[in-house]
């Protein structure tokens, strides 16, 4: 028997040195695909942000990423390429040293879901070497491109174990809006300040990729009369709020306090307002979610998607949870609950019911017409639009 036992320990060591080194991962979130959105309509150029990358060593040998390929495929054929080289990746691994060490992956979860993009007990490598359980994180890649692209490709080289290893990953790109049929969640002529163009933060966020922060230009071409210091001298406050499209109501609450905080003071700097906003955001993220979103409705609609309208006037949401509405129907107020520099509508649409825990989806919106514009095209951040 002790003659058996011994062959038999003998030959698993023989097959555990026989055993390949565990190979590595590549992660994204989202992890579904990644949206594109239109730029410019008549030339056919479009954007797309891939938020998140994680290149994991789950549980095998240590591993150095050497390069990191990402291509933009059409139909099978390459049609635009981003190389990031030696040099980069170790500028990543010293950023995601020190991502990890300021507690930001777990304060942002909206925005890295840790769980999904490295797994669990996985941490953030310091160095482009991936120890058994690291990973390699890289934020934010951006594409912009004319015509079609049907396909994001990710190809990984890394050596382990004395080998040269290469590792491939693909995500559809989605070219198409939503598939829920909007309307303008206001009526009137209202300001677009923030959407989903690249220049303002909306896009590199993953609940509100594709949202709009809608406010009002009065005659001066301001947002508010007087010394602004009064949530009242705002133009869009208090003015109704729509629903966007039929559906049901998951999610209402407006008892949550509106606050003039972090309204800009009369010849304030920029870098002072600026401070003072992030430091007031980085209270509400601590306390949660709901200090976050503040009074707001959420529509579920057909096809897995989610419409959120934020801020709303304390007292003033005017629907119930399990109550069905129709399109044009009043939800509530605007106003500055929650993370809002001043009163306005943040709306969007994304694939769950938190807005804060869901990933954005494009939309568009068939009764806005868009002042000055050239031609027909999606709402991008900045513009003007009339809505009846």
């Amino acid at each position: 028997m002790s003659r058996l036992i011994s062959l038999a320990a003998a030959l698993g060591f023989i097959m555990a040195q026989a055993t390949p080194a565990a190979p590595l991962a590549v992660h994204t979130f989202p992890a579904a695909q990644v949206y594109s959105y239109e730029m410019d309509g008549l030339r056919g150029t479009r954007s797309a942000v891939l938020q998140n990358l994680s290149v994991v060593n789950p549980a095998g040998d240590s591993a150095t990423i050497t390069h990191v390929s990402l291509e933009l495929v059409r139909e099978g054929r390459v049609v635009q390429q981003q190389s990031i080289d030696a040099i980069e990746i170790g500028e990543i691994a010293k950023n995601n040293a020190s991502l990890a060490k300021s507690g930001a992956l777990e304060m942002m979860r909206f925005q890295f879901q840790p769980q999904t993009l490295l797994g669990k007990n996985v941490t953030l490598a310091g160095s482009p070497t991936l120890a058994k359980g690291t990973a390699l994180l890289m934020m934010q890649r951006l594409f912009a491109w004319r015509g079609k692209a049907d396909t994001l490709r990710v190809t990984v080289d890394y050596s382990q174990a004395g080998k040269t290893q290469h590792l491939q990953h693909e995500l559809p790109i989605v070219n198409k809006t939503a598939a829920t049929a909007l309307r303008f969640p206001l009526r009137g002529a209202w300001f677009v300040g923030a959407g989903p163009s690249l220049h303002t933060a909306h896009r590199w966020a993953v609940p509100e990729e594709f949202a709009f922060d809608i406010a009002r230009l009065g005659a001066d071409g301001r947002t508010c009369a007087n010394t602004c210091e009064k949530l009242s001298d705002y133009y869009a406050y208090g003015a109704d709020v729509l629903a966007a499209a039929d559906g049901e109501v998951v999610a209402a609450s407006g008892d949550t306090p509106e606050s003039t905080d972090v309204l800009r003071k009369p010849k304030e700097t920029d870098d002072g307002y600026i401070q003072r906003v992030i430091a007031h955001q980085g209270e509400l993220l601590a306390k949660g979610g709901a200090a976050v979103i503040g009074n707001h409705v959420v529509i579920k609609h057909r096809d897995g998607e989610y419409s959120s309208y934020m801020h709303l006037k304390t007292g003033s949401v005017a629907v119930k949870v399990g109550q069905h509405v129709s399109a044009g129907q009043l939800l509530g107020k605007l106003g500055n609950s929650g993370n809002s520099t001043e009163p306005h509508l943040h709306f969007q649409l994304c694939d769950g019911a938190d807005p804060l825990d869901c990933s954005g989806i494009p939309m568009h919106i068939a009764n806005a017409h868009i002042l000055m514009a050239d031609f027909p095209r999606e709402i991008q951040s900045g513009d003007v639009v009339d809505a009846q």
